[in-house]
């Protein structure tokens, strides 16, 4: 559940970083060359892989989880 955690917030400072401060406001870039697509696209998916696998651990390991058996 930590771990879940921990992926959740190293994913989803990176994911409103390139997202909202680099595209949207355009404050800064991850590297200033003339085509920063690839960087930004290495960033973003980086970020949201780590949301999901921190949503997915998150869920997996939530307290008061019952398993139904039939």
């Amino acid at each position: 559940r930590w771990w879940g955690g921990v992926l959740l917030g190293a994913g989803a400072f990176p994911l409103y970083d390139g997202t909202v401060q680099h595209k949207l406001w355009g404050i800064h870039q991850i590297r200033y060359v003339p085509d920063t697509l690839p960087y930004d696209l290495a960033w973003n998916i980086l970020a949201a892989v780590l949301v999901a696998a921190g949503a997915v651990l998150t869920f997996r390991t939530r307290r008061g989880r019952t398993s139904v058996a039939e």
